[in-house]
This record gives structure tokens, C-alpha cells and sequence, in this order.
């Protein structure tokens, strides 16, 4: 299994845990996306991208925080995993060559987060 699959099955799963919903499925070509990196660097590499949100009402959203969503992006060429969990905490991953090669986490539970998501990913990739 590649790491965009895997990516894509741990986002889906992470999503229907929290309630968040799908908002559909699009291919993110190297040249054609807006991030430079991939268009000089990887202009030749295409993922598969996901988003899901959690709907929150007008009088919900607090300004101050990051909203609620879950996104597969690209990021110089590889597949970049980013999870925004209601309350404001947030970890994102990115894979190169089958292994994590960067990963950001913030809030009180982020580092948590992001190991507990490495794991699932990795056992997905290692099946």
C-alpha cells in the first residue's frame, strides 16, 4: 500500500471517529498546484487529495482557533497528512520515500496526535 493510500484510509477513519464530513476527493498534480514547491520540484507527481470539515454554526466558530478539518495535501512532491481536532489541537505529517519526513504538532494533545496518526499510517504501509 502506498502512503497516499494509507493516508487517505486513516483520514476517512480519524473523520467518521469525529463526526466530520467528507467534502470530496480531487488529484493535486505537481504543475498545476498552487504551492511553488510542487510545481518546480515535483511537477511530474500527482496524490490523491481528501478534505473533510465539521459544520459549525454561526455562533460556534471561535476566530481564535484553527477550524475543524481534516486535509491530504501536497508538500515538494510527497503527501502531507494535516488534522485540525475541534478544541484546537492540530499535528500534520508528511512522507518521503515511506517514512515520516517532517511532522508539526501544536495544542496541549498535538504530539500525542500526531504519534497515535504515524502508527496507523505505518501499519497500514507495513501490512
Amino acid at each position: 500500500m502506498t502512503v497516499n493510500e494509507a493516508m487517505l484510509i486513516v483520514a476517512e477513519e480519524v473523520a467518521n471517529e469525529l463526526n466530520y464530513i467528507d467534502t470530496g476527493k480531487t488529484v493535486i498534480t505537481g504543475k498545476r498546484d498552487w504551492f511553488w514547491g510542487n510545481r518546480v520540484a515535483a511537477a511530474d507527481k500527482q496524490i490523491v487529495s481528501c478534505k473533510y470539515i465539521l459544520p459549525q454554526w454561526e455562533g460556534e466558530r471561535d476566530d481564535r482557533k484553527r477550524n475543524p478539518k481534516i486535509k491530504i495535501d501536497m508538500y515538494w512532491g510527497n503527501p502531507r497528512l494535516g488534522i485540525d481536532y475541534p478544541g484546537g489541537t492540530f499535528c500534520c505529517l508528511t512522507y518521503k520515500d515511506g517514512k515520516v519526513s517532517e511532522a508539526q504538532a501544536f495544542g496541549e494533545n498535538g504530539l500525542l496526535c500526531a504519534i497515535s496518526i504515524k502508527q496507523r499510517i505505518d501499519k497500514l504501509i507495513n501490512q
